[in-house]
């Protein structure tokens, strides 16, 4: 116990040398919350303007608010445009950065200006990158059983009918976004659907929030499972809503037990780019699967992998980063 105290000491003290905390630090989580959230619609609000400005410019397009209404009403309209389909991706890129990355390194500077509030400096084991990314497939039937169950779920008439047209829209959208004629459009789709909403959602989710709720609340599981119930919601997919929040709270894990955003970061990556390169290759008639199917998964594959992605998150905490003070990182996420 003695040297336990002791070694805790030493950690406090090389934080205090190292890292001193900024006054916007202390404040209260409602505070915190207030403060990200301007953040974010000021940071999204400025790149998705500055997109819609850049769209003439780069791909020919006069007016980005009716090619945004022309896409949100009628997708299948744009459908082999590609510059049209290109320019929708282009807002898409901007908007990313603008909602998820450049909040989250500024929220970090305000939280910690010397320190690594993200740890973005830990690389994280390298077994710990192959445990997330294989919890990421195993859990790929338990999400589709998930998913089954989610749009099964009954609704009042007029809200299910707003919640399905919405999702309809956003089917026909990522659908539209998913034609790839060519291997430039596969390499396009890889960064703004596969790596770029990784990197910036993972940095905003998990580096951010997940670390603001652990902070405050001092539990851990509740910090993972209430970060991925909000990346889950802000998709604003309802019928998508607990497969979203599970596989949210396998990253959570992925990013407590390894000490490193990366680990996550490339689990999401991973997953993002697998779908994106899956339907590249149906498209190509290289492969017969379609990651656009949605039959119903069998219940016992859904439960097989259920108790898998226990089974490697078990892993992951047999496996999880130990702090050493000789690097002096923060412990918070590993006592």
């Amino acid at each position: 116990m003695g040297r336990y105290l002791l070694m805790i000491s030493k950690v406090r003290l090389l934080q205090g040398m190292t890292a001193p905390r900024s006054i916007a630090s202390k404040w209260p989580l409602p505070l915190q919350l207030l403060f990200l959230v301007v953040l974010i619609l000021s940071f999204s609000s400025v790149f998705t303007l500055l997109a819609m400005a850049l769209i003439k410019p780069i791909y020919g397009i006069l007016g980005a608010d009716t090619l945004l209404a022309e896409a949100a009403a009628n997708p299948e309209s744009l459908s082999g445009v590609d510059s049209k389909i290109n320019a929708l991706k282009f807002i898409q890129l901007c908007t990313t950065l603008g909602t998820f990355l450049f909040p989250a390194f500024m929220y970090s500077f305000v939280q910690d200006p010397m320190g690594d509030f993200i740890r973005l400096k830990q690389t994280g084991k390298p077994v710990l990158f192959g445990l997330a990314i294989l919890g990421m497939l195993c859990a790929v039937p338990m999400i589709g059983m998930l998913y089954d169950w989610n749009r099964n779920v009954q609704l009042p008439a007029d809200i299910m009918q707003t919640v399905k047209r919405a999702e309809d829209q956003a089917s026909a959208l990522t659908h539209l976004f998913l034609e790839m004629p060519s291997y430039a459009a596969l390499f396009f789709n890889l960064l703004v659907i596969g790596i770029m909403p990784a990197i910036g959602e993972e940095f905003l989710f998990r580096g951010v929030l997940q670390r603001l709720f652990q902070d405050r609340i001092r539990n851990a599981h509740i910090a993972i499972w209430l970060t991925a119930a909000i990346f889950s919601l802000v998709h604003f997919q309802f019928l998508g809503f607990l497969p979203r929040m599970i596989l949210g709270g396998i990253l959570g894990y992925a990013f407590y037990y390894s000490g490193s955003i990366w680990v996550p970061v490339v689990a999401h990556a991973f997953n993002n780019s697998a779908q994106v390169i899956m339907a590249f290759l149906f498209q190509q008639g290289i492969i017969s699967y379609n990651v656009e199917n949605t039959e119903s998964t069998p219940i016992y594959l859904g439960i097989l992998s259920l108790f898998i992605s226990i089974l490697i998150i078990a892993l992951m905490y047999r496996r999880r980063f130990v702090f050493d003070v000789s690097k002096q990182v923060n412990p918070d996420e590993n006592t």
